[in-house]
């Protein structure tokens, strides 16, 4: 569980003011070489009052946990820098909103019944089945915004075909779930919009 929030440890950088934080947010603690460092610097720390537990094996499920963070990081349109310090290539598929609520209350509420059923013992489904329906609803509300992006982005391509020379850029806004900002990269000049879908 601490692994999968550490790659935010970056949230230090408010204390240097709003711009500092918005410059190192998902850099250095979010970049497939930050990732590791931190793993195994978790690993070392939870080594030493968990000898029994192998140094290898806490480095493993520290790695599991800041990825896992780093790859639903990379579903929104906040730009991560996974190849800091080797490059400044931002990386992101803006497929869910930066502050997407919809798929945490689908992966909440399912576990939140496995939690009731483990309590109540009264159902024949083992809680870890609804772990199990927390993640195919999490997996296929996910699956079902890229398939919405993919078909957005093909009908600009469409009505776009003679200006979009650049390329489309569409990701999913912050104020609607069905709301979405395309940016059309034309001849000199950016097209920008919004279209419900």
């Amino acid at each position: 569980l601490v692994a999968s929030v550490l790659p935010d440890i970056d949230i230090v950088a408010r204390i240097a003011g709003p711009f500092a934080y918005f410059r190192y947010h998902r850099g250095p603690t979010h970049a497939i070489l930050g990732l590791i460092v931190l793993s195994a610097l978790l690993a070392a720390a939870v080594g030493r009052f968990y000898p029994a537990a192998g140094k290898k094996k806490l480095f493993l499920w520290a790695l599991l946990g800041t990825t896992v963070h780093v790859g639903l990081d990379l579903l929104t349109s906040y730009s991560t820098f996974l190849l800091w310090p080797f490059s400044d290539r931002p990386f992101f598929t803006g497929i869910l909103r930066f502050s997407d609520r919809t798929g945490w209350y689908l992966l909440g509420g399912a576990s939140a019944l496995g939690l009731l059923a483990s309590r109540l013992r009264r159902f024949a489904l083992k809680p870890a089945w609804f772990g199990l329906a927390a993640l195919l609803l999490y997996g296929g509300y996910i699956g079902g915004r890229a398939w919405v992006r993919y078909e957005l982005r093909s009908a600009l391509a469409t009505h776009y075909a003679e200006t979009a020379g650049g390329g489309i850029l569409v990701s999913s806004r912050t104020s609607g779930i069905s709301d979405w900002n395309f940016v059309v990269d034309g001849p000199g000049e950016y097209i920008t919009g919004t279209v419900s879908y």
